[in-house]
């Protein structure tokens, strides 16, 4: 996650950086990371297993057909590797995401209150320049300037004005941080298992995070999606399904007919999907030659050139856990996840940014577990056993509960 931050400290005090070295440091974290999958066993089902197998060979087939990029398999399978990964890992300490909060919270703090300091340390602006050819070869900026990440200042003036710039804290630019306040805050409204206030204050932390980064969609997303997270309002899982065309299909909507209550750069951004589409012949989309002026400025545009049209809801789909998502799972999270890809593609490919991809995978591989009976009983103080925890389908028969007892007893002893 903090991968680029740590390489921006080292670029800020003589360690310099460029976009090879970046690379090469960035595909060994991720084969190690990948290789912890060969020290526990990890079991995919077969339909995760088709899907997997016919994204890759979509993706074979844009890189022969257009100019190859090893990035395109990086990209789409980075996400399905960190769901493995936390699938293999059954969950995640509710201290160490305690510690993350905290971690991102104090160096979003530092940017607000010592913004020097903050630009002295990190120094976002030398790094992209160093590391990204399209910020290299901007002309002067002033964001870059101050050093700060390219975009800090919006064009058109910030939304919330809660800061002078946006805030990007240790993720560098500030997209992430409002995607990082979209899945921690999904974690502590439906999967965080402390009291009721503290999980508030925290999603509070989260909306005032994202306020910062200036994100309007992940503001949004977390003011819809974390009170039915915490009323634990089951929907049916259709709902996740339908979530990406839907949006989808509401984008062209608005795009084509243009209301007039949007005001602001809201047409410009929904137009970078689809600008330029009814342009491209069947032939051309279906291996993946779209348009490039916006592809790297819509996250849709690009997975129709990673993936042809065939692969980019199947793919959107698995990055939101709904293949690998076993059924005594909460299908709620998995809807509000869905509904954070749909919209955030529509705003670029950050989406599948390393810095919140790992952590979105990571938590989908833990939801996607659900919670049998046996889970809920280790989870649970010595000699005490309840159904409350369970939805009525999962609470086990007289015989079940005898047994389980009996393996909580030899569990705990």
């Amino acid at each position: 996650m903090f991968l680029n931050f740590v390489l921006a400290i080292l670029n800020q005090h003589g360690v310099a950086m460029d976009t090879q070295k970046v690379t090469i440091i960035q595909t060994f974290v991720t084969i190690c990371c990948g290789s912890l999958l060969f020290s526990r066993y990890t079991k995919i089902s077969d339909t995760s297993v088709m899907v997997l197998a016919g994204i890759f060979l979509l993706l074979l087939l844009t890189n022969f057909t257009n100019t190859p990029n090893v990035k395109t398999f990086y990209d789409c399978l980075i996400i399905p590797l960190y769901i493995a990964l936390g699938a293999s890992a059954f969950g995640v300490k509710e201290r160490w995401m305690n510690g993350l909060l905290l971690f991102v919270s104090l160096f979003v703090g530092m940017e607000i209150l010592a913004p020097s300091l903050y630009s002295s340390m990190v120094n976002p602006g030398a790094y992209f320049t160093a590391t990204r050819e399209w910020v290299g070869g901007q002309t002067a900026n002033h964001a870059i300037d101050d050093g700060l990440y390219i975009g800090a200042y919006r064009g058109g003036g910030s939304i919330f004005s809660l800061a002078d710039h946006r805030v990007s804290g240790p993720f560098l630019e500030p997209l992430s941080l409002g995607y990082f306040s979209i899945i921690m805050a999904t974690y502590f409204a439906s999967m965080y298992r402390g009291s009721l206030l503290y999980r508030l204050i925290v999603i509070g932390i989260c909306i005032f995070l994202s306020l910062l980064s200036d994100s309007r969609a992940a503001s949004a997303i977390i003011i819809i999606g974390t009170p039915i997270l915490l009323l634990r309002v089951r929907v049916p899982t259709i709902t996740s399904w339908a979530v990406s065309p839907i949006i989808l299909l509401l984008s062209w909507s608005i795009y084509y007919f243009q209301p007039q209550f949007l005001t602001g750069d809201y047409f410009y951004r929904i137009g970078l999907t689809f600008e330029g589409m009814d342009q491209i012949t069947i032939a051309d989309l279906v291996l993946g030659r779209v348009p490039i002026e916006h592809m790297f400025d819509s996250g849709y545009s690009y997975l129709l050139h990673c993936v042809t049209p065939l692969g980019v809801f199947p793919i959107i789909w698995y990055c939101c856990g709904l293949f690998t998502r076993r059924r005594n799972s909460n299908p709620t999270i998995f809807l509000m996840l869905s509904l954070y890809a749909t919209t955030t593609l529509l705003l670029g490919g950050a989406f599948f940014s390393i810095k919140t991809a790992s952590l979105l995978g990571y938590i989908i591989g833990i939801a996607g577990l659900g919670t049998s009976p046996l889970q809920a009983l280790r989870r649970l103080p010595k000699n005490q056993f309840t159904s409350q925890i369970l939805a009525p389908e999962e609470i086990p028969s007289d015989d079940e509960t005898r047994a389980m007892r009996s393996a909580a007893t030899q569990f705990f002893s």
